[in-house]
């Protein structure tokens, strides 16, 4: 039996929340080597009962709106997942599980907005996002997932209305009728095809982190001594670069760990992309 046809506006939401939720899959794939099943419930329940949220701004030519919700027992079960496959014992703090719940949804984002981007050929970036108590209003999808261990999660996403209307002024309506589905990542083709693959996981690589470059003359280098300042050509708001393979995968914040410096990611390129660049 054929599925009956939406209004182009409908198609397009319902082509947005499965595209989510297969990035979702995606990053927990890769995260913990398990590849959940999805469910996309839309619309959404009515009930969003002791959901937490995290509030997810993308840059256009504006700032547009996302949001992804769940309850705490949520959180923490897709945060212990991630945390045992990467090898930490029990128990793990919450501080850790959160932190490991928060970084799949924004990767899930990043995922989703290049997808986007690509789509309607316009720059849709991540902005640096929050926890908020209530969302605005806007549409709502349930992704379900059938987590490793027969465990069920569920993730409430809601897309502003504000990014809503921006893509419905960019995507023509025969579009929006085609793309039915979206289409399946490399990420996932290439584990299936090349089983294999996953053993090359544990593969450990170079990662550098650009402050900044420029460019001295030789006399310059030449003159150069304990005390000398080297002016890099980037503001200290500019985002430092991830660099693996000579490629820039990631941008974020200096942060401090534990007395060790680190990198906050805040945008970063889809998981097919980063295997790309390793090829």
């Amino acid at each position: 039996m054929n599925r009956p046809t939406l209004d182009p506006k409908r198609e397009l939401e319902r082509w947005l929340f499965l595209l989510w939720a297969n990035q979702l899959a995606d990053v927990l794939e890769v995260m913990t080597g398990f590849r959940p099943k999805t469910e996309v419930e839309y619309p959404a329940p009515e009930s969003e009962e002791n959901c937490k949220w995290w509030h997810q701004p993308l840059e256009a030519d504006r700032i547009l709106n996302a949001w992804a919700g769940a309850d705490e027992p949520t959180q923490r079960t897709i945060g212990r997942q991630i945390g045992l496959a990467a090898g930490l014992e029990e128990p793990i703090n919450e501080d850790q599980l959160k932190q490991n719940y928060r970084e799949t949804i924004q990767q899930a984002f990043s995922a989703w907005a290049a997808q986007i981007s690509q789509k309607v050929q316009q720059p849709l970036n991540l902005v640096t996002g929050a926890e908020v108590d209530k969302p605005e209003l806007g549409i709502d999808a349930q992704v379900r997932l059938n987590l490793e261990g027969d465990i069920t999660a569920r993730i409430r996403l809601r897309l502003g209305r504000d990014l809503l209307h921006w893509l419905g002024q960019l995507w023509p309506q025969s579009e929006a009728q085609e793309a039915e589905l979206p289409a399946v990542p490399a990420t996932s083709r290439l584990l299936e095809v090349h089983p294999n693959l996953r053993v090359l996981l544990e593969v450990e690589l170079p990662v550098k982190i650009s402050f900044g470059r420029t460019h001295l003359p030789l006399k310059e280098v030449l003159q150069l001594g304990i005390g000398s300042v080297v002016e890099l050509e980037r503001s200290v708001t500019d985002p430092v670069e991830l660099i693996i393979n000579n490629c820039v995968i990631a941008r974020g914040e200096v942060v401090v760990v534990e007395g060790n410096y680190g990198v906050r990611i805040q945008q970063i390129i889809s998981p097919e992309e980063r295997l790309r660049i390793l090829e």
